[in-house]
């Protein structure tokens, strides 16, 4: 009986964890973006 409440529960931790990580790594991916785009404005007036 205590696996028929364990294992949903595991399911749905799981499921949160993956949703959790997929959001960092856009998050990391837009803040790489930033990043790139801050750079690149740095660098051309820099030069300009």
């Amino acid at each position: 009986e205590l696996v028929t409440h364990v294992v949903p529960s595991a399911r749905l931790a799981l499921q949160r964890h993956t949703e959790l990580l997929q959001r960092d790594k856009t998050r990391r991916g837009n803040f790489e973006k930033l990043l790139t785009g801050a750079l690149n404005v740095d660098l051309i007036s820099s030069i300009g």
